[in-house]
């Protein structure tokens, strides 16, 4: 069973996109491109390898993105629409509307690059035991409110230890 392009309301600013590919009774591999991509970036092989590997996939277009734009309706704030915890908020609401988590429990496997890749590190501290698997490609949590200049300069100088 596939769905493609199909888009859900997820306020009512937002119409997020997504596609649910392969056999959905098989766990679930959540796909998350970095900033200015789209879900099509993970098409071909990466897909196909994950089906082959027993998973259906489960590519969406983060807030702003690709085929996930504003609807007219509603207040559209690009800070808050663009930000990992809205694209959090909205994934989750996702995945509860499919039924794939319910209430914390089910267990997604996330892969996110860049942005998806912070995107996906605020999703398994809110799934929590529900994701049981996580691959990040350059990505960086984020800085913390404040941090600043400064928190980046440590960030960058621990990393080299």
């Amino acid at each position: 069973m596939a769905a493609t392009a199909v888009r859900s309301a997820i306020d009512e600013s937002i119409s997020l996109s997504w596609a649910w590919e392969g056999d959905t009774r098989l766990p679930v591999c959540v796909l998350l491109h970095g900033w200015m991509g789209c879900k099509e970036d993970w098409a071909g092989p990466v897909i196909a390898s994950l089906h082959s590997a027993g998973w259906s996939s489960l590519s969406i277009d983060l807030p702003g993105h690709g085929g996930s734009l504003p609807t007219g309706k509603g207040a559209w704030i690009p800070s808050v629409a663009l930000s990992a915890d809205y694209a959090v908020e909205a994934i989750v609401n996702l995945l509860k509307r499919l039924g794939i988590v319910k209430d914390g429990e089910g267990a997604v496997a996330l892969v996110g690059y860049s942005m998806g890749g912070r995107v996906a590190m605020r999703l398994m501290e809110k799934l929590g035991e529900g994701v049981a698997a996580c691959v990040i490609v350059g990505a960086h949590p984020g800085i913390e409110e404040g941090g600043g200049a400064a928190a980046t300069g440590e960030a960058k100088s621990g990393a080299r230890r």
